[in-house]
């Protein structure tokens, strides 16, 4: 499905860019879809070995995204250690969002890896994938 944008007014000269669907504009729908299809985009975090984490199911992530970062090496953010079990059964994590700047897979602290793991590596919970340039 092809993207476009349009631009929407929101007062005081502030604006912001919506995309559509060429093929049905305006349709909420269509938006969704569009969102969905940008979110699919994110890398997955393919493996969780760190079975204190709430959002750890059965070696699965389901928080719908985690961040991963820390001044001094690649923490996930979103570990939480809890005795319930969190997230979203049905959905496996991505990656919404990455900190370290030095990372081969960083491009404008978004993650370009083809997918992710997470495990003790500096901390209980860190990405492995992580890769210095």
């Amino acid at each position: 499905m092809e993207v476009t944008a349009v631009r929407g007014e929101i007062g005081a000269g502030r604006h912001f860019w919506q995309p559509v669907s060429p093929d049905r504009p305006g349709d909420p729908q269509a938006l969704k879809e569009v969102e969905m299809t940008a979110a699919m985009q994110m890398p997955r975090v393919e493996e969780c070995v760190v079975a204190s984490c709430a959002y750890n199911h059965t070696g699965d992530c389901h928080a719908f995204a985690i961040t991963i970062g820390s001044p001094d090496h690649a923490h996930c953010h979103t570990f939480v250690q809890l005795p319930v079990r969190a997230g979203v059964a049905e959905l496996t994590a991505q990656v919404g969002a990455c900190q370290r700047a030095d990372c081969r897979h960083n491009e404008q602290l978004e993650c370009h890896a083809p997918a992710i793991r997470v495990g003790p590596d500096n901390d209980l919970a860190d990405c492995i994938t992580y890769a210095e340039r």
